[in-house]
């Protein structure tokens, strides 16, 4: 069998490569919701956000995995980190950085 230019070693290669890529499009969107939904536990029970720790724990994820959709919702402007009082074990208050959705209509933090 001969290849000649334009014509590729394997059929119809661009579409399974279209396909895998929707499928990882698809995964990404699922993982960011799963997280998104989690930070909303947290600021429902009274936190102002959730922080890595408290998502690692809810979801059963890596600290690698919990970081990097993070990251990922940080670039598409999609959640916020934010810094906030949160009480610990003995009761007394820690400074604790913690990630919720953007407010809409917010630029920066508002606190």
């Amino acid at each position: 069998m001969s290849v000649t230019s334009g014509e590729g070693v394997f059929p119809n290669q661009g579409e399974r490569d279209a396909e895998k890529a929707a499928k990882v499009r698809e995964k990404l969107a699922a993982e960011g919701e799963e997280l998104r939904r989690g930070m909303d536990a947290e600021v429902a029970n009274g936190d102002a956000a959730a922080t890595k720790n408290r998502l690692r724990e809810i979801l059963g994820w890596q600290a690698k995995r919990v970081t990097d959709v993070i990251d990922r919702l940080l670039c598409d402007r999609t959640v916020e980190e934010i810094k906030f009082m949160k009480t610990v074990g003995n009761g007394g208050q820690r400074e604790v950085t913690g990630y919720r959705r953007r407010v809409e209509g917010a630029l920066f933090s508002t606190e």
